[in-house]
């Protein structure tokens, strides 16, 4: 049986849950790692057993025994990753955001396009089995004509990682890293396209910490997304979809699981995750996080993808796309208007 062989840049969280997927899965080769710390990444090449490591990410580009780059590196080295991956023949899988702006965004298109890439833009919550099922839902018509929806996408905000806070390296703050789940969801799970945004959104050390957006849909569905890096007590991810004859509420954070932990002395964070858990009171632990949070699903497709020839459910056009809208909001809270999509 053919394998694909890995290659992943960026050893942080979601390099890790990306290895802990590709290791449910037989038909991957894990062949190397490259990340910017090297103690680190030594460690990561012995816990998941990829072959070797490299400080320098262009090796594997030109590793011929690499069929498939998965970049979870920093934001700022999407693009050029991308762009060169593509260009060597690689298929691609990538986590948000697609780029720091959508000029760069723009050139990874143009590129992979001319290549005719295999290209995955990697939105978990595409791949989620509750948000799978809602659009079901949704497309069957059992909740009628949705008229309403509202995404809380809220954290405290990552404290792992400097380059967050960088809006050069990171392309923006809490919308960029936490509300382009949403962007990247709703127009899928609607099957609507968001043709006019209004938003605000409070500042913080150089880029944002709350960003609350109205948005119209073609459909004529009204719909708001709150996300926030101000929010304490743990992530809060929910969704309400309201439709003339019926509603959907999901939690995807609180209730996802059924388990709820209350600790009266506060527990020291390891650092790996990118929004902390609350280090005390009532905290909710994951169970099955990767199948449930949709990891699982997305990475097991783009093996389907690249061995079997199968369409892919989330191109980089979804990417684009995400960065697109995100790009209106950051636009129309600065201008103080609605912004026409």
């Amino acid at each position: 049986m053919k394998k694909a062989g890995i290659g992943l840049i960026g050893t942080g969280f979601m390099g890790r849950a990306h290895s802990i997927c590709y290791s449910m899965d037989d038909r991957v080769e894990l062949t190397a790692v490259s990340s910017l710390e090297e103690d680190s990444g030594r460690k990561f090449i012995d816990e998941f057993g990829y072959k070797r490591f490299s400080k320098d990410w262009e090796s594997l580009i030109k590793d011929e025994a690499i069929d498939i780059i998965d970049i979870t590196a920093p934001n700022f080295m999407h693009a050029e990753v991308a762009i060169a991956a593509s260009k060597a023949g690689k298929a691609v899988i990538m986590e948000k955001p697609l780029a720091v702006s959508i000029k760069e965004a723009g050139k990874v298109m143009e590129t992979v396009r001319k290549n005719n890439t295999l290209a995955m833009y990697a939105e978990n919550r595409r791949f989620a089995p509750v948000f799978d099922r809602c659009r079901k839902i949704i497309d069957e018509g059992e909740i009628g004509a949705v008229k309403l929806f509202r995404i809380n996408e809220l954290g405290s905000g990552p404290g792992h990682s400097g380059w967050y806070w960088d809006i050069k390296k990171a392309g923006g703050g809490a919308l960029i890293d936490m509300g382009i789940h949403g962007l990247g969801l709703v127009e899928w799970l609607l099957g609507s396209l968001i043709v006019k945004v209004s938003a605000m959104r409070t500042p913080l050390k150089g880029t944002e910490e709350t960003v609350i957006t109205s948005a119209a849909f073609e459909s004529g569905t009204l719909g708001q997304f709150v996300c926030s890096w101000g929010i304490q007590g743990g992530l809060d991810i929910r969704a309400e979809i309201y439709g003339s004859k019926g509603t959907l509420l999901v939690d995807h954070s609180r209730n996802v699981n059924g388990l709820h932990l209350y600790r009266n002395e506060s527990v020291m964070d390891n650092g790996n995750r990118p929004h902390q858990s609350s280090a005390s009171g009532w905290s909710y632990p994951p169970v099955d996080e990767w199948n449930v949070k949709g990891h699982r699903n997305e990475i097991r497709h783009f093996i389907d993808c690249f061995l079997e020839g199968i369409t892919c459910r989330s191109t980089f056009e979804a990417g684009y796309r995400a960065l697109q809208l995100a790009e209106a909001i950051y636009k129309s809270a600065a201008e103080g208007r609605e912004i026409e999509v």
